[in-house]
């Protein structure tokens, strides 16, 4: 885009006194003149770079556009982009960075125009930072008292042996016994009824003896 003189040079005198001495200063236009020489820029390119650089200090384009405005003026590819930004902002912007914080209303330090990272990168970092705040919630959520390293129960007393019972001063008999015993005891009473058999009273046939008629 294209801006008049008359919005250029309203725009510069709201400028802090920082950013009014850096924009026309020898040694930023020198700086952007060896920058250009060194990427092999021809003379009306390096011009576009003095242009593009002077509009983000004036705050008519944002820091985060600065590297897609290069390649779109000045007709590199995004990794010849990426090192004039990289060389423009360490030469020409990180000096008044806390200035051009709040020119653009940014909450964080302007380190360097925003550089559109591979997507493996972004990936594996998003992968990175999840696995890490996964790991601290699991962490929060268990008790401290598991935290650390926990100490072995100690075990359980065994209790002592019972006392066996007495024995007695007469060993018990079995049931075999004690009725043998009975009848032992009883042997003599009952012998004492026991009386003989009479013997018989009648005479004895003889087998061998014939009969009489």
């Amino acid at each position: 885009m294209a801006y008049t003189q008359e919005e250029l040079r309203e725009r510069y005198l709201k400028l802090p006194k920082q950013l009014q001495d850096a924009l026309f200063s020898v040694d930023s236009a020198e700086a952007i003149r060896q920058i250009g020489e060194k990427h092999k820029l021809m003379i009306d390119k390096i011009g576009l770079l003095a242009d593009e650089t002077g509009y983000v200090m004036l705050g008519l384009t944002h820091p985060k556009d600065f590297i897609s405005r290069i390649v779109e003026r000045l007709g590199v590819d995004q990794k010849t982009s990426r090192e004039l930004a990289e060389e423009i902002n360490e030469k020409i912007f990180s000096p008044v960075r806390e200035h051009l914080k709040k020119l653009h209303g940014l909450g964080e330090e302007i380190e360097k125009p925003e550089i559109e990272k591979p997507k493996s990168e972004n990936l594996t970092e998003d992968l990175t930072k999840e696995k890490e705040e996964t790991l601290k919630a699991i962490e929060n959520e268990v008790p401290p008292i598991l935290q650390g390293v926990a100490k072995p129960e100690p075990p359980m007393p065994i209790p002592p042996p019972l006392p066996s019972p007495p024995l007695p001063a007469t060993p018990p008999t079995s049931a075999f016994e004690v009725k043998t015993q009975e009848n032992i005891l009883r042997t003599p009473a009952v012998t004492s009824q026991i009386k003989p058999t009479p013997s018989h009273k009648y005479p004895v046939a003889d087998p061998y003896r014939e009969p009489t008629e």
